[in-house]
């Protein structure tokens, strides 16, 4: 997630957290045997590496969006070319109309790559999407009985749900609204009473796809091992012993990654270390990187600008350790598409790059670097 969005040194307040009656009861309903999951098929790990690949955000001039067919086309087919060496899966927003992502979703199905949708995440309180949140004042996209349909309807191919930036988003949003922040002053009208991150929510979606036999993806810059002077008031320790006492009820299916476009260029090798430490002396397999040229802070320049060389020394270090799951953003710096924007400019942008979708020059440098071997784009 751009950097802007978020903030660097937040509180939260102590406060009991509640879920709409909505989304509770669904919870209630869809995770009530969660205990069992191995009743259910628990999830084994595959032991190739897994390459988990952004490929659109639901802002408004997105491919899917628009409905670029011809674009997610040619999105599936260079993901094919990395099946011949890694598990490969493409991520989706939910926050788009169901028609425009299932119309995505099925040109990935075609192609035999399976999915993962975003279903709490900093993006629902930070933007403005084509559908409204379920409930953006917790970040959640959808309610969960929205993800059981998608997991009737696709089956397997629905791979996993992700839960995105919920700890640095409860940073930025109470140091904004009771500190005098600035940072979340976009987005005020979202803010909610408590904190951003609802850990009965959280639990609820994580075990509702333990239970379906998928992964459920913790993705977050902000961690207790590699941040040592939180504020108390965070519960960042309480927040993150409550994903490692999971572990018995949900198996394999959880997966915690680290990000690395800590703001100002914090991010290092160490602190990534550092982050999952908790997580890898709690026996927790499923570590991965969140491998993001969002990265890159050196104004003027802009993520486009991030040398692809530095994601590429991320990845490999990941894949040679343990992070056996790599996910990348954003889309735009992998393929031929327009930069996330409020507005939408596709059209503008179509007329000038009539082969939207096809890899950037940095997705082939990448995939050399990881032993693919993409064509390069055509000039």
């Amino acid at each position: 997630m751009p950097r802007e969005q978020l903030g660097l040194r937040p509180r939260r307040l102590s406060g009991a957290h509640r879920l709409t009656a909505r989304c509770l009861l669904g919870g209630l309903l869809l995770v009530a045997a969660s205990l069992k999951v191995a009743a259910a098929g628990a999830l084994a790990i595959d032991d190739r590496a897994t390459l988990l690949f952004s490929v659109d955000q639901g802002f408004p001039n997105g491919a899917v969006n628009n409905s670029d067919v011809a674009a997610i086309g040619r999105i599936a087919d260079s993901l094919r070319v990395f099946q011949n060496r890694y598990r490969v899966m493409a991520l989706l927003s939910s926050l788009t109309p169901r028609d425009k992502l299932f119309a995505a979703v099925d040109i990935f199905v075609a192609h035999q790559i399976p999915f993962v949708l975003d279903a709490i995440s900093s993006d629902a309180i930070a933007l403005r999407p084509e559908i409204a949140p379920f409930n953006a004042g917790h970040g959640i996209e959808l309610p969960l009985e929205a993800y059981s349909a998608i997991r009737r309807r696709y089956g397997p191919a629905f791979a996993g749900i992700r839960i995105m930036e919920p700890f640095s988003m409860s940073f930025t949003v109470i140091e904004s609204r009771d500190y005098g922040k600035t940072w979340g002053e976009r987005f005020r009208k979202n803010w909610p009473s408590g904190s951003f991150y609802d850990p009965a929510a959280t639990q609820s979606y994580i075990k509702f796809a333990a239970y379906n036999g998928m992964l459920a993806i913790v993705s977050d810059w902000l961690w207790s091992g590699n941040h040592t002077r939180l504020p108390e008031e965070l519960h960042q320790r309480e927040n993150e012993n409550d994903l490692i006492n999971l572990k018995n009820s949900v198996g394999n299916s959880l997966m915690i990654l680290y990000a690395n476009n800590e703001p100002d260029e914090r991010s290092t090798f160490e602190r990534w270390d550092k982050a999952m430490a908790p997580f890898r002396h709690a026996g927790i397999r499923n570590l991965g990187l969140s491998d993001q040229a969002w990265y890159y802070d050196d104004p003027p320049d802009t993520e486009m600008d991030c040398p692809v060389t530095i994601l590429v020394s991320w990845a490999k270090r990941g894949l040679s350790r343990d992070a056996h799951f790599v996910q990348t953003e954003p889309y735009f710096y992998w393929w031929k598409l327009p930069k996330a924007s409020g507005q939408n400019n596709y059209q503008t942008f179509l007329d000038a790059n009539p082969r939207s979708g096809e890899p950037t020059t940095n997705l082939v440098d990448f995939a050399a670097a990881v032993a693919i071997k993409l064509p390069l784009p055509e000039k």
